[in-house]
Order: structure tokens, then C-alpha cells, then sequence
């Protein structure tokens, strides 16, 4: 009985060192692991970290953006409004021009009534001073 007893714990002593060299297998690759997750973990964070600021960047673009978008949009609705103004004020001016031309087209047939007028009447004095 002692022999098989001493067979039996030679066995259970041979299994306990298998199960100690698979045990500090495990607990070998359970730090890999633990490394490696831990890199994982850290590299998650700052991609993370780079994201939020990636996308606090773009808000502020998508922002600046859509000012600058509505900036242009008022400066170019005030420019055409300023064209609009301005090709108004130039067709009233070309209206006046014809008045003022008319005007003076009036004037110069006047002033040439008025001048064949006068020289009709100096001819009269003449004549008169002439007899």
C-alpha cells in the first residue's frame, strides 16, 4: 500500500510541476496580454483624444465657413443692390441728357429765329436810314 501511495504522489507530483509549467504559461501570456491591452488602451485614448479635437476643429471650420458664406452673401446682395442704385441714377441721367438736349436744340432754333429776327429788323433800320 505504501508503494502505491508513493506511486500515486509521484504521479501527483509530476502532474503538479505540468500544471506549474502550464500555469506559468499562462500567467506569461496573461502579461503579454495584459501589455498588450494596455498599449491598446493607451493608443484608444489618444486616437480618441485627436478625434474630439479633430472634430472641434471641424465645428469651428463648418462655422467659420458658413460666416464667411453668409458674409459673402450680404456683400454680394448690397453689390447688386449698389448696381440696381447706380443703373437707376445713370438712366435718369441719360433722361435728363435728352431733356437737356432737346432743350438746347429748342434754344439754338430760338437763338436762330431771334438772329435772323434781328437781322431782319437791321435791314429795316437800314433801309429806313438809307431813304
Amino acid at each position: 500500500r505504501a508503494a502505491e501511495l508513493e506511486t500515486a504522489l509521484r504521479s501527483l507530483e509530476a502532474g503538479h510541476g505540468t500544471l506549474s509549467a502550464a500555469h506559468e504559461e499562462l500567467r506569461a501570456g496573461h502579461a503579454a496580454t495584459c501589455e498588450t491591452l494596455a498599449v491598446a488602451e493607451a493608443t484608444l485614448t489618444r486616437v480618441q483624444a485627436e478625434l474630439e479635437s479633430t472634430a472641434t476643429q471641424l465645428a469651428q471650420k463648418d462655422a467659420d465657413l458658413r460666416a464667411s458664406i453668409t458674409s459673402v452673401m450680404q456683400i454680394q446682395a448690397d453689390n447688386a443692390a449698389q448696381v440696381r442704385n447706380e443703373r437707376e441714377r445713370g438712366e435718369k441721367l441719360e433722361e435728363e441728357v435728352r431733356g437737356l438736349r432737346e432743350t438746347q436744340g429748342q434754344l439754338m432754333g430760338d437763338n436762330q429765329a431771334a438772329a435772323l429776327e434781328v437781322e431782319r429788323q437791321q435791314g429795316e433800320i437800314n433801309s429806313l436810314n438809307g431813304r
